[in-house]
C-alpha cells in the first residue's frame, strides 16, 4: 500500500513540474478570443486574437500557410494580435502571426518572467500549434 500511494505522488509530482502552474484558454467566439490574466508579477495582462474569413480578393492566394496545404488554402487567418501589460501595449508584428491559418484556440501561459500565448489551429495532418512567447 505504501509503494502504491509513493507512486501515485511521484506521478502527481511528474505531471506540476512538466505542465505550466496556470492555463487560461479560450476558443474564437465571432472570429475574436480574449485572454485576461495577471502575470507572475501581479501586473495584468489582456490578449485580444482576431481572425478573418479570406476572400478571393485575399492578395497571397498561393502562399503557404500553417493549416492549410498546397493544394487546399485556409478559411481564415489570424489578423491581429493585440496585448497590453498594465497600461503598455506590446507590439506583435505580423509576422509572427500571418500565416496561422484556421486557428481554433488560443492559451495563455504565466511564466516566472513573462508569458507564452499558444495558438492552434488547421485540422488532422495540417494541424499545428504555434507558441509567441515575451520573455
Amino acid at each position: 500500500m505504501r509503494v502504491h500511494i509513493s507512486l501515485i505522488s511521484v506521478i502527481i509530482l511528474s505531471l506540476i513540474i512538466a505542465f505550466p502552474y496556470h492555463v487560461n484558454s479560450a476558443e474564437f467566439v465571432q472570429d475574436t478570443i480574449e485572454l485576461n490574466d495577471h502575470l507572475a508579477d501581479a501586473e495584468s495582462i489582456k490578449i485580444i486574437v482576431r481572425k478573418i474569413t479570406l476572400t478571393r480578393q485575399y492578395p497571397y492566394k498561393n502562399a503557404l500557410m500553417w493549416g492549410g496545404d498546397v493544394s487546399v488554402f485556409p478559411k481564415n487567418v489570424i489578423a491581429a494580435i493585440d496585448v497590453r501589460i498594465g497600461n503598455e501595449k506590446i507590439i506583435v508584428p505580423l509576422s509572427a502571426f500571418c500565416d496561422l491559418g484556421d486557428p481554433h484556440h488560443a492559451s495563455l501561459e504565466k511564466a516566472e518572467r513573462g508569458f507564452k500565448l499558444i495558438v492552434s489551429g488547421g485540422d488532422a495532418a495540417v494541424s499545428y500549434k504555434a507558441a509567441l512567447a515575451q520573455v
